[in-house]
């Protein structure tokens, strides 16, 4: 995916996903209170994991990555304004 590198999204600096790779939870942190949808997808673009909450000040997005098979996985955040994605990895 554009715009990704070792965990960190680049065209948008405050915003990062870690640890990657992972194996039962991913972090992501957005830097203020934002409403926002989230897509993971495995590597064949099949839909394996989403959900709509949201997220307050200073506070991590916690994704729980546990019943995913390893692999290289494809997270796309839609917030108020924005879409962003990146990619990580299962153990």
């Amino acid at each position: 995916m554009p715009g990704s590198e070792a965990g960190i999204i680049l065209n948008n600096p405050g915003l990062s996903i870690y640890p990657n790779p992972a194996s039962d939870e991913i972090n992501i942190n957005v830097g203020n209170s934002v409403k926002y949808r989230y897509t993971i997808t495995d590597s064949s673009g099949n839909i394996v994991a989403k959900s709509c909450k949201k997220q307050t000040f200073n506070e991590s997005i916690k994704i729980d990555i546990s019943g995913l098979k390893p692999g290289r996985y494809f997270l796309e955040l839609c917030g108020q304004n924005s879409t962003i994605s990146t990619s990580f990895i299962k153990l």
